[in-house]
């Protein structure tokens, strides 16, 4: 497994740093653009999560999983007596549970969700490596372009900065790249924000920042039905262009190749050994992280209801109101 160094979380700590950006879409073109989208998604991917966000903390996502719990990242805090928006409905938050060795917090409301997520289980359901997902998050348009590598005025679009937030539901697509480990935070979820090209996310092609913290990442599994699979952690940055600059940027880049890490002071390259001039023909995307539902099933499953039960509770509630309805 691999294990992720340098990132920063996608939350409202980096708002001093700058503006927060949601879900950022790549489009193909000449020169390449930048979208979101903020309505839901339809046809093959309609029901892909979408339905199953709710408002949280302010400026971020959750996920119901239960039928009076939701999920989201610990890092965008919240507090109990706080209020979780779903499906046109508040619900008052009574408790929580930390999820163990992860960013994953499992909130109690009072109330009863109309509806929960299902959860991404490895075993069952197989790797996430490779597989398409649909990941949802809050914020913003794409802001001014990046062009390097060695300055901002370098000829060579790499990606575009973040931009100011409204605070409107995104989504975009991906594939998994892998499983990495962030040490304390446990095993996330990366894909990187590539060219697209070829790819399965097609224009849809996605990467995190801020603001997306606590959304959900979907995988469709067998019979059509996406399981809640991540929620959001973090992003590959700050970067600067050169090791001198006293100042970085935060930015969506699908190219960070001759840039350099403004936390470590390292430059970016795809080459084992680094030259003056680490830039070359190929790219290296950004990278965008979720904390990964299936390595910490078996501590969810010890706080949330048995589906079973759940299903069994939900039958029960209906019979004895088509019996009340009779009488």
């Amino acid at each position: 497994m691999k294990r992720v160094g340098r990132m920063m979380l996608a939350a409202a700590a980096l708002l001093p740093v700058g503006s927060a950006s949601a879900v950022v879409v790549y489009v193909p073109g000449t020169p390449p653009t930048a979208t979101r989208n903020t309505t839901a998604p339809t046809g093959t991917l309609a029901n892909s999560g979408w339905q199953l966000q709710g408002e949280w903390a302010g400026a971020f996502l959750g996920t119901p999983i239960s039928t009076n719990q939701f999920i989201t990242a610990q890092h965008v805090g919240g507090s109990v007596g706080g209020t979780f928006s779903f499906n046109a409905a508040n619900y008052t938050t009574t408790g929580f549970v930390d999820v163990p060795n992860s960013d994953l917090r499992i909130w109690q409301v009072g109330g009863t969700f109309p509806t929960f997520a299902p959860l991404y289980n490895a075993a069952s359901d197989g790797s996430e490596t490779g597989k398409p997902l649909v990941v949802f998050g809050r914020g913003v348009a794409p802001g001014a372009a990046v062009m390097g590598p060695a300055t901002p005025s370098g000829t060579e679009l790499k990606g575009w900065e973040w931009g100011a937030g409204d605070g409107l539901r995104s989504w975009g697509e991906n594939d998994v790249s892998g499983i990495v480990s962030a040490g304390s935070f446990g095993d996330l979820i990366s894909f990187t924000f590539d060219r697209a090209v070829g790819n399965v996310a097609g224009t849809n092609e996605a990467h995190l920042s801020a603001f997306d913290s606590g959304g959900g990442l979907f995988i469709e599994t067998t019979g059509g039905v996406w399981k809640l699979a991540g929620i959001n952690f973090g992003v590959d940055g700050p970067f600067k262009f050169q090791q001198t600059d006293a100042t970085s940027f935060n930015a969506t880049l699908f190219d960070k190749g001759g840039l350099w890490e403004h936390t470590s002071n390292a430059p970016v390259t795809n080459d084992p050994i680094f030259t003056l001039n680490p830039e070359s023909a190929v790219d290296v995307p950004g990278a965008s992280y979720s904390s990964r539902i299936s390595s910490n099933l078996g501590f969810i499953n010890t706080v949330i209801p048995e589906p079973s039960s759940v299903a069994l509770l939900a039958g029960a509630i209906a019979l004895i109101t088509m019996r009340r309805r009779r009488g």
